[in-house]
């Protein structure tokens, strides 16, 4: 390759560098989201328990060493940066860390008013999802079903084009109501 060559390819790849960095900088109203908050979180230090209410139903986010201050406080981060992202109707930081579910998603926004809440623990987090409208309670607690294993999905419903992932860019919608 010769000197020009080379000239024009760096430029390139500066330019390209430039323009992501100021297009990946946040505005100033939008949360800042590090690194540990944006679902990079060690999952084996992490324990994730579900639960069912009669409301709905909680995740509880923990972890495994209560002593360890600096995993808790990574969980924490991350909770907050959760529940601006589930306020907007994405989940695409929950399903790093929990099963995807796009058939809960479709649901959810369906039947609407699912309301979350984040609160801490003393070992983490625990977000709440609850609702007065009983299909979304259905969607919740289908949801959990799922993510507890109670439910299996084939991994065609895993991977059903919806806002919370990527995968399954050619997936048939499957029917809500299935579940």
């Amino acid at each position: 390759m010769n000197k020009n060559a080379l000239q024009v390819v760096l430029s390139g790849l500066m330019v390209s560098a430039i323009a992501t960095g100021a297009a990946s900088q946040s505005q100033p109203s939008a949360p800042q989201v590090s690194e540990q908050s944006s679902g990079k979180l060690d999952r084996q230090k992490i324990l994730v328990q579900f639960r069912l209410s009669e409301g709905g139903g909680t995740i509880n986010f923990e972890s495994r060493d209560p002593r360890d201050i600096a995993n808790r406080d990574a969980i924490r981060r991350y909770g907050k940066a959760l529940l601006a992202e589930l306020r907007r109707g994405e989940f695409e930081l929950l399903f790093r860390v929990v099963p995807a579910n796009p058939l809960f998603v479709e649901r959810a926004k369906k039947t609407g008013g699912v309301e979350f809440s984040v609160t801490p623990a003393p070992a983490g987090i625990q977000v709440e999802m609850s609702s007065s409208n009983e299909g979304a309670r259905h969607a919740i607690h289908d949801f959990i079903r799922v993510a507890r294993g109670d439910i299996v999905l084939t991994p065609e419903e895993r991977s059903m084009v919806h806002p919370g992932t990527a995968l399954g860019r050619d997936a048939q919608p499957l029917d809500p109501g299935k579940y």
